[in-house]
Protein backbone atom coordinates (compact mmCIF):
# COMPACT_ATOMS: atom_id res chain seq x y z
CA UNK A 1 0.00 0.00 0.00
CA UNK A 2 2.79 2.41 0.82
CA UNK A 3 4.29 2.06 -2.64
CA UNK A 4 0.97 2.97 -4.25
CA UNK A 5 0.64 6.02 -2.01
CA UNK A 6 4.06 7.29 -3.02
CA UNK A 7 3.53 6.95 -6.76
CA UNK A 8 1.13 9.93 -7.15
CA UNK A 9 3.47 12.18 -5.13
CA UNK A 10 6.50 11.26 -7.22
CA UNK A 11 4.42 11.59 -10.38
CA UNK A 12 3.31 15.12 -9.40
CA UNK A 13 6.89 16.14 -8.66
CA UNK A 14 8.01 14.78 -12.01
CA UNK A 15 5.22 16.61 -13.83
CA UNK A 16 6.11 19.89 -12.09
CA UNK A 17 9.74 19.58 -13.14
CA UNK A 18 8.68 18.60 -16.67
CA UNK A 19 6.30 21.55 -16.90
CA UNK A 20 9.05 23.95 -15.83
CA UNK A 21 11.45 22.51 -18.40
CA UNK A 22 8.87 22.96 -21.15
CA UNK A 23 8.18 26.57 -20.10
CA UNK A 24 11.92 27.33 -20.01
CA UNK A 25 12.18 25.94 -23.54
CA UNK A 26 9.06 27.88 -24.62
CA UNK A 27 10.54 31.27 -23.67
CA UNK A 28 13.95 30.46 -25.15
CA UNK A 29 15.14 31.45 -28.66
CA UNK A 30 14.85 27.76 -29.67
CA UNK A 31 11.06 27.91 -29.54
CA UNK A 32 10.64 31.26 -31.30
CA UNK A 33 10.64 29.92 -34.90
CA UNK A 34 7.93 27.42 -33.98
CA UNK A 35 5.82 30.10 -32.28
CA UNK A 36 6.14 32.34 -35.35
CA UNK A 37 5.22 29.45 -37.66
CA UNK A 38 2.15 28.47 -35.61
CA UNK A 39 0.97 32.09 -35.28
CA UNK A 40 1.00 32.65 -39.06
CA UNK A 41 -0.01 29.17 -40.27
CA UNK A 42 -3.58 28.91 -41.56
CA UNK A 43 -3.84 25.12 -41.48
CA UNK A 44 -6.26 23.32 -39.17
CA UNK A 45 -5.27 22.55 -35.60
CA UNK A 46 -4.95 18.85 -36.43
CA UNK A 47 -2.55 19.53 -39.30
CA UNK A 48 -0.50 21.98 -37.20
CA UNK A 49 -0.28 19.39 -34.44
CA UNK A 50 0.92 16.65 -36.82
CA UNK A 51 3.49 18.99 -38.34
CA UNK A 52 4.90 20.10 -34.99
CA UNK A 53 5.01 16.51 -33.69
CA UNK A 54 7.37 15.55 -36.49
CA UNK A 55 10.08 17.51 -34.64
CA UNK A 56 8.82 18.44 -31.17
CA UNK A 57 7.63 16.44 -28.18
CA UNK A 58 3.96 16.22 -27.26
CA UNK A 59 4.50 18.65 -24.36
CA UNK A 60 6.34 21.16 -26.55
CA UNK A 61 3.67 20.93 -29.25
CA UNK A 62 0.93 21.55 -26.70
CA UNK A 63 2.86 24.50 -25.22
CA UNK A 64 3.27 26.15 -28.63
CA UNK A 65 -0.38 25.79 -29.66
CA UNK A 66 -1.70 26.81 -26.25
CA UNK A 67 0.51 29.89 -26.27
CA UNK A 68 -0.93 31.00 -29.62
CA UNK A 69 -4.46 30.65 -28.22
CA UNK A 70 -3.56 32.52 -25.00
CA UNK A 71 -1.97 35.37 -26.94
CA UNK A 72 -5.16 35.80 -28.94
CA UNK A 73 -7.17 35.96 -25.72
CA UNK A 74 -4.67 38.32 -24.13
CA UNK A 75 -5.07 40.99 -26.81
CA UNK A 76 -8.04 42.44 -24.94
CA UNK A 77 -5.72 43.07 -21.97
CA UNK A 78 -2.32 43.77 -23.53
CA UNK A 79 -1.42 45.75 -26.64
CA UNK A 80 1.76 43.67 -27.10
CA UNK A 81 0.21 40.32 -26.24
CA UNK A 82 1.75 38.67 -29.33
CA UNK A 83 5.21 39.20 -27.84
CA UNK A 84 4.34 37.99 -24.33
CA UNK A 85 4.00 34.64 -22.56
CA UNK A 86 1.07 33.41 -20.49
CA UNK A 87 -0.41 30.54 -18.57
CA UNK A 88 -4.17 30.05 -18.62
CA UNK A 89 -4.86 30.88 -14.97
CA UNK A 90 -2.23 33.63 -14.74
CA UNK A 91 -3.75 35.43 -17.74
CA UNK A 92 -7.18 35.20 -16.10
CA UNK A 93 -5.85 36.81 -12.92
CA UNK A 94 -3.53 39.36 -14.54
CA UNK A 95 -4.18 43.09 -14.27
CA UNK A 96 -4.85 44.54 -17.72
CA UNK A 97 -2.45 47.00 -19.32
CA UNK A 98 -4.90 49.90 -18.92
CA UNK A 99 -5.57 49.26 -15.22
CA UNK A 100 -1.88 48.59 -14.60
CA UNK A 101 -0.93 51.89 -16.21
CA UNK A 102 -3.44 53.78 -14.03
CA UNK A 103 -1.99 52.26 -10.85
CA UNK A 104 1.60 52.73 -12.00
CA UNK A 105 1.19 56.43 -12.76
CA UNK A 106 -0.36 56.95 -9.32
CA UNK A 107 2.62 55.24 -7.68
CA UNK A 108 4.97 57.39 -9.76
CA UNK A 109 3.16 60.62 -8.83
CA UNK A 110 3.16 59.78 -5.12
CA UNK A 111 6.86 58.83 -5.07
CA UNK A 112 8.03 61.76 -7.20
CA UNK A 113 10.16 63.27 -4.44
CA UNK A 114 12.01 60.07 -3.51
CA UNK A 115 15.77 59.92 -4.04
CA UNK A 116 16.79 57.96 -7.18
CA UNK A 117 18.66 55.39 -5.07
CA UNK A 118 15.38 54.50 -3.33
CA UNK A 119 13.20 54.46 -6.43
CA UNK A 120 12.92 50.68 -6.48
CA UNK A 121 9.46 49.16 -6.15
CA UNK A 122 8.61 45.64 -5.06
CA UNK A 123 5.83 43.73 -6.82
CA UNK A 124 4.81 40.81 -4.61
CA UNK A 125 2.95 37.81 -6.07
CA UNK A 126 3.68 39.35 -9.46
CA UNK A 127 2.19 36.56 -11.61
CA UNK A 128 2.99 36.90 -15.31
CA UNK A 129 3.50 40.63 -14.78
CA UNK A 130 0.35 42.68 -15.43
CA UNK A 131 1.24 45.23 -12.75
CA UNK A 132 4.97 44.53 -12.91
CA UNK A 133 5.25 45.58 -16.56
CA UNK A 134 3.28 48.78 -15.98
CA UNK A 135 5.25 49.85 -12.91
CA UNK A 136 8.51 49.02 -14.69
CA UNK A 137 7.77 51.84 -17.14
CA UNK A 138 8.50 54.25 -14.25
CA UNK A 139 10.77 52.38 -11.82
CA UNK A 140 13.20 49.56 -11.44
CA UNK A 141 10.95 46.79 -10.11
CA UNK A 142 11.76 43.60 -8.25
CA UNK A 143 9.03 41.04 -8.77
CA UNK A 144 8.48 38.05 -6.49
CA UNK A 145 6.50 34.87 -7.10
CA UNK A 146 7.02 31.49 -5.48
CA UNK A 147 5.84 29.59 -8.58
CA UNK A 148 8.96 28.99 -10.69
CA UNK A 149 6.94 28.46 -13.87
CA UNK A 150 5.09 31.77 -13.45
CA UNK A 151 8.31 33.59 -12.51
CA UNK A 152 9.89 32.27 -15.71
CA UNK A 153 7.03 33.69 -17.78
CA UNK A 154 7.24 37.06 -15.97
CA UNK A 155 11.01 37.29 -16.68
CA UNK A 156 10.36 36.52 -20.33
CA UNK A 157 7.75 39.28 -20.48
CA UNK A 158 10.17 41.82 -19.01
CA UNK A 159 12.69 40.82 -21.69
CA UNK A 160 10.09 40.90 -24.48
CA UNK A 161 9.09 44.46 -23.57
CA UNK A 162 12.67 45.65 -23.15
CA UNK A 163 12.47 46.34 -19.39
CA UNK A 164 15.96 45.16 -18.54
CA UNK A 165 16.33 47.20 -15.33
CA UNK A 166 13.66 45.10 -13.58
CA UNK A 167 13.88 41.49 -12.39
CA UNK A 168 11.81 38.61 -11.03
CA UNK A 169 12.77 36.34 -8.13
CA UNK A 170 11.28 32.92 -7.49
CA UNK A 171 10.93 33.18 -3.73
CA UNK A 172 8.18 33.36 -1.13
CA UNK A 173 7.12 36.99 -0.75
CA UNK A 174 7.69 36.77 3.02
CA UNK A 175 11.42 36.79 2.22
CA UNK A 176 11.26 39.95 0.11
CA UNK A 177 13.24 42.93 1.52
CA UNK A 178 10.13 45.08 2.03
CA UNK A 179 11.99 47.76 4.02
CA UNK A 180 14.36 48.50 1.12
CA UNK A 181 11.69 49.49 -1.38
CA UNK A 182 10.36 52.96 -2.03
CA UNK A 183 6.96 51.26 -2.20
CA UNK A 184 5.48 47.84 -2.73
CA UNK A 185 2.49 46.38 -4.53
CA UNK A 186 0.88 43.09 -3.52
CA UNK A 187 -1.60 40.90 -5.36
CA UNK A 188 -2.48 38.18 -2.83
CA UNK A 189 -3.35 34.77 -4.25
CA UNK A 190 -7.14 34.57 -4.06
CA UNK A 191 -7.10 30.92 -5.15
CA UNK A 192 -4.88 29.33 -2.50
CA UNK A 193 -6.81 26.03 -2.71
CA UNK A 194 -7.96 26.44 -6.36
CA UNK A 195 -11.25 28.08 -5.29
CA UNK A 196 -11.61 31.83 -5.76
CA UNK A 197 -12.07 33.82 -2.54
CA UNK A 198 -12.88 37.51 -2.09
CA UNK A 199 -11.90 38.30 1.50
CA UNK A 200 -8.26 39.17 2.34
CA UNK A 201 -8.12 36.89 5.39
CA UNK A 202 -8.72 33.87 3.13
CA UNK A 203 -6.05 34.82 0.58
CA UNK A 204 -2.33 34.01 0.59
CA UNK A 205 -0.42 35.75 2.11
CA UNK A 206 -2.99 36.55 4.79
CA UNK A 207 -3.81 39.71 6.69
CA UNK A 208 -1.24 39.09 9.47
CA UNK A 209 1.59 38.94 6.94
CA UNK A 210 0.34 42.03 5.10
CA UNK A 211 0.12 43.93 8.41
CA UNK A 212 3.76 42.99 9.04
CA UNK A 213 4.67 44.35 5.58
CA UNK A 214 2.93 47.63 6.43
CA UNK A 215 4.87 47.92 9.68
CA UNK A 216 8.15 47.36 7.80
CA UNK A 217 7.23 49.78 5.00
CA UNK A 218 3.96 51.78 5.11
CA UNK A 219 4.08 52.64 1.37
CA UNK A 220 1.98 49.72 0.21
CA UNK A 221 -0.69 49.06 -2.41
CA UNK A 222 -2.83 45.94 -2.06
CA UNK A 223 -4.91 44.59 -4.93
CA UNK A 224 -8.24 43.22 -3.68
CA UNK A 225 -11.44 41.78 -5.11
CA UNK A 226 -14.11 44.48 -5.70
CA UNK A 227 -16.31 42.87 -3.02
CA UNK A 228 -13.54 42.52 -0.42
CA UNK A 229 -14.11 43.95 3.06
CA UNK A 230 -11.15 45.25 5.05
CA UNK A 231 -10.40 45.75 8.74
CA UNK A 232 -11.19 49.01 10.53
CA UNK A 233 -7.44 49.71 10.76
CA UNK A 234 -7.06 49.46 7.00
CA UNK A 235 -10.09 51.68 6.49
CA UNK A 236 -8.72 54.40 8.77
CA UNK A 237 -5.13 54.29 7.50
CA UNK A 238 -5.74 53.77 3.80
CA UNK A 239 -7.67 54.99 0.80
CA UNK A 240 -9.66 52.39 -1.09
CA UNK A 241 -10.04 52.77 -4.85
CA UNK A 242 -12.38 50.79 -7.08
CA UNK A 243 -11.32 50.67 -10.73
CA UNK A 244 -13.62 49.84 -13.64
CA UNK A 245 -12.44 49.10 -17.15
CA UNK A 246 -14.93 49.61 -19.99
CA UNK A 247 -17.86 49.53 -17.57
CA UNK A 248 -16.87 46.47 -15.50
CA UNK A 249 -15.42 46.87 -12.01
CA UNK A 250 -12.14 44.95 -12.16
CA UNK A 251 -10.45 45.45 -8.80
CA UNK A 252 -10.21 47.32 -5.56
CA UNK A 253 -6.87 48.75 -4.40
CA UNK A 254 -6.06 49.72 -0.83
CA UNK A 255 -3.45 52.51 -0.87
CA UNK A 256 -1.28 53.22 2.19
CA UNK A 257 1.54 55.52 3.27
CA UNK A 258 2.80 57.97 0.67
CA UNK A 259 0.39 56.54 -1.91
CA UNK A 260 -2.69 57.25 0.21
CA UNK A 261 -3.99 60.68 -0.76
CA UNK A 262 -7.13 60.79 1.42
CA UNK A 263 -7.25 58.34 4.34
CA UNK A 264 -10.59 56.75 5.18
CA UNK A 265 -12.10 57.85 1.85
CA UNK A 266 -13.33 55.90 -1.14
CA UNK A 267 -12.40 56.58 -4.77
CA UNK A 268 -14.13 55.36 -7.92
CA UNK A 269 -12.16 55.42 -11.18
CA UNK A 270 -13.58 54.66 -14.61
CA UNK A 271 -11.21 53.65 -17.43
CA UNK A 272 -12.17 53.10 -21.04
CA UNK A 273 -10.42 52.56 -24.39
CA UNK A 274 -12.54 55.41 -25.78
CA UNK A 275 -11.91 58.22 -23.29
CA UNK A 276 -9.65 59.69 -20.65
CA UNK A 277 -9.85 58.26 -17.10
CA UNK A 278 -12.16 59.85 -14.57
CA UNK A 279 -12.02 59.61 -10.76
CA UNK A 280 -14.29 60.70 -7.93
CA UNK A 281 -13.37 60.62 -4.23
CA UNK A 282 -16.04 60.90 -1.58
CA UNK A 283 -17.75 59.54 1.50
CA UNK A 284 -19.14 56.04 1.24
CA UNK A 285 -22.68 54.86 1.92
CA UNK A 286 -24.28 58.31 2.23
CA UNK A 287 -28.09 58.26 1.85
CA UNK A 288 -29.29 58.71 -1.70
CA UNK A 289 -31.28 61.87 -2.48
CA UNK A 290 -34.84 60.66 -3.12
CA UNK A 291 -37.92 62.12 -4.81
CA UNK A 292 -40.78 60.33 -6.52
CA UNK A 293 -40.59 62.48 -9.65
CA UNK A 294 -38.97 61.16 -12.82
CA UNK A 295 -37.10 63.84 -14.76
CA UNK A 296 -36.25 64.20 -18.40
CA UNK A 297 -32.91 62.42 -17.99
CA UNK A 298 -31.99 59.14 -16.30
CA UNK A 299 -28.48 58.21 -15.11
CA UNK A 300 -26.83 54.91 -14.27
CA UNK A 301 -23.67 55.11 -12.11
CA UNK A 302 -20.51 53.42 -13.32
CA UNK A 303 -19.77 50.00 -11.81
CA UNK A 304 -16.85 51.47 -9.82
CA UNK A 305 -19.17 54.05 -8.21
CA UNK A 306 -21.59 51.30 -7.22
CA UNK A 307 -18.86 49.06 -5.80
CA UNK A 308 -17.29 51.96 -3.88
CA UNK A 309 -20.62 52.89 -2.30
CA UNK A 310 -20.36 56.44 -3.65
CA UNK A 311 -23.79 56.72 -5.32
CA UNK A 312 -25.22 58.96 -2.60
CA UNK A 313 -22.30 61.38 -2.51
CA UNK A 314 -22.00 61.63 -6.31
CA UNK A 315 -25.75 62.09 -6.81
CA UNK A 316 -25.94 64.81 -4.15
CA UNK A 317 -23.04 66.74 -5.68
CA UNK A 318 -24.62 66.57 -9.13
CA UNK A 319 -28.13 67.49 -7.93
CA UNK A 320 -29.57 64.13 -8.95
CA UNK A 321 -32.12 62.06 -7.08
CA UNK A 322 -33.34 58.47 -7.05
CA UNK A 323 -37.00 57.86 -7.93
CA UNK A 324 -37.07 54.67 -5.82
CA UNK A 325 -35.13 54.01 -2.59
CA UNK A 326 -32.18 51.63 -2.99
CA UNK A 327 -32.49 51.49 -6.79
CA UNK A 328 -29.39 52.96 -8.41
CA UNK A 329 -31.05 54.92 -11.20
CA UNK A 330 -30.87 58.70 -10.76
CA UNK A 331 -32.79 61.38 -12.56
CA UNK A 332 -32.94 65.10 -13.25
CA UNK A 333 -34.37 67.60 -15.73
CA UNK A 334 -30.81 68.84 -16.30
CA UNK A 335 -28.35 67.01 -18.48
CA UNK A 336 -25.13 65.86 -16.80
CA UNK A 337 -22.10 64.81 -18.80
CA UNK A 338 -20.07 63.38 -15.94
CA UNK A 339 -18.06 60.40 -17.26
CA UNK A 340 -18.98 58.34 -14.19
CA UNK A 341 -22.61 58.29 -15.33
CA UNK A 342 -24.26 56.65 -18.32
CA UNK A 343 -27.01 59.05 -19.42
CA UNK A 344 -30.38 58.37 -21.03
CA UNK A 345 -33.09 60.73 -22.30
CA UNK A 346 -36.52 59.45 -21.26
CA UNK A 347 -38.96 58.92 -24.14
CA UNK A 348 -41.83 56.92 -22.64
CA UNK A 349 -42.81 55.46 -19.25
CA UNK A 350 -45.40 52.72 -18.71
CA UNK A 351 -46.23 49.89 -16.28
CA UNK A 352 -44.18 46.85 -17.20
CA UNK A 353 -46.29 44.41 -19.18
CA UNK A 354 -44.54 42.36 -21.86
CA UNK A 355 -47.34 42.62 -24.44
CA UNK A 356 -47.85 46.36 -23.94
CA UNK A 357 -44.13 47.04 -24.01
CA UNK A 358 -43.63 44.98 -27.16
CA UNK A 359 -46.51 46.78 -28.88
CA UNK A 360 -44.99 50.14 -27.95
CA UNK A 361 -41.58 49.08 -29.30
CA UNK A 362 -43.19 47.86 -32.52
CA UNK A 363 -45.07 51.15 -32.92
CA UNK A 364 -41.83 53.09 -32.42
CA UNK A 365 -39.89 50.65 -34.70
CA UNK A 366 -37.21 50.04 -32.04
CA UNK A 367 -35.46 47.13 -33.73
CA UNK A 368 -32.15 47.60 -31.93
CA UNK A 369 -32.99 47.30 -28.23
CA UNK A 370 -30.83 47.27 -25.13
CA UNK A 371 -32.49 46.06 -21.91
CA UNK A 372 -31.26 47.07 -18.45
CA UNK A 373 -32.81 46.40 -15.05
CA UNK A 374 -32.30 47.27 -11.38
CA UNK A 375 -33.81 45.83 -8.22
CA UNK A 376 -35.76 43.08 -9.99
CA UNK A 377 -35.17 39.33 -10.54
CA UNK A 378 -35.37 39.58 -14.33
CA UNK A 379 -33.18 37.98 -16.98
CA UNK A 380 -32.32 41.02 -19.09
CA UNK A 381 -30.71 39.15 -22.06
CA UNK A 382 -33.69 36.76 -22.27
CA UNK A 383 -36.16 39.64 -22.08
CA UNK A 384 -34.26 41.47 -24.80
CA UNK A 385 -34.76 38.49 -27.11
CA UNK A 386 -38.46 38.21 -26.18
CA UNK A 387 -39.06 41.89 -27.00
CA UNK A 388 -37.35 41.82 -30.39
CA UNK A 389 -39.39 43.63 -33.06
CA UNK A 390 -38.65 44.80 -36.62
CA UNK A 391 -37.45 48.36 -37.04
CA UNK A 392 -34.44 50.58 -37.63
CA UNK A 393 -34.62 52.73 -34.47
CA UNK A 394 -32.33 52.27 -31.42
CA UNK A 395 -33.46 52.43 -27.81
CA UNK A 396 -32.77 51.36 -24.24
CA UNK A 397 -35.45 49.84 -22.03
CA UNK A 398 -34.78 50.36 -18.32
CA UNK A 399 -36.94 48.30 -15.98
CA UNK A 400 -37.15 49.11 -12.27
CA UNK A 401 -39.54 49.25 -9.31
CA UNK A 402 -41.24 52.59 -8.73
CA UNK A 403 -43.89 53.43 -6.18
CA UNK A 404 -44.94 49.84 -5.56
CA UNK A 405 -45.11 48.77 -9.21
CA UNK A 406 -42.67 47.80 -11.93
CA UNK A 407 -42.16 50.36 -14.68
CA UNK A 408 -40.60 50.18 -18.14
CA UNK A 409 -38.77 53.30 -19.27
CA UNK A 410 -37.89 53.63 -22.94
CA UNK A 411 -34.96 55.98 -23.37
CA UNK A 412 -32.31 57.14 -25.80
CA UNK A 413 -28.73 56.58 -24.67
CA UNK A 414 -26.86 59.88 -24.61
CA UNK A 415 -23.47 60.13 -26.30
CA UNK A 416 -20.77 60.89 -23.78
CA UNK A 417 -18.65 64.01 -24.02
CA UNK A 418 -15.51 63.18 -22.11
CA UNK A 419 -13.20 65.53 -20.28
CA UNK A 420 -9.47 65.46 -20.86
CA UNK A 421 -8.80 65.54 -17.12
CA UNK A 422 -7.52 62.36 -15.51
CA UNK A 423 -9.32 63.15 -12.26
CA UNK A 424 -12.68 64.85 -11.95
CA UNK A 425 -14.03 66.12 -8.64
CA UNK A 426 -17.39 67.73 -9.47
CA UNK A 427 -18.07 70.90 -7.46
CA UNK A 428 -21.18 70.98 -5.29
CA UNK A 429 -24.23 71.45 -7.48
CA UNK A 430 -22.35 71.33 -10.80
CA UNK A 431 -23.27 68.89 -13.55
Amino acid sequence: MRRFRRIPILFCLFMTAADLAVVQWLVSPAAQPWITWAATNKASLAIQTRTLRQTLSAAQTHAILEQIELRRRARVKFSRADEMFFSRQALEQATSERVGWWKAQRIAACLEGFEPVRRVVGDLCCGIGGDLLAIAQYFSVQGFDRDDTIATLARANLTALGLASSSVHCVDVRLAPIHKFAAWHLDPDRRPDQHRVAQPDLAEPGVDTIDAFLRDNPNGAIKLAPAAEVSSDWQLQGEREWISDDGECKQQVAWFGAMCRQPNRHTATALSPRCEPCSFTGDAELPWPFETSLGRFLYEPDAAVLAAGLCGDLAARLNLHAFEPQVAYFTSDRRSENPLLAGFEVQEVMPFDRKRVKAMLKHRRVGRLEVKKRGLPLNAPLLQRELRVPGDETGTLLIAPRGGQTVAILARRLPREYTDAKSVEPPQGEA
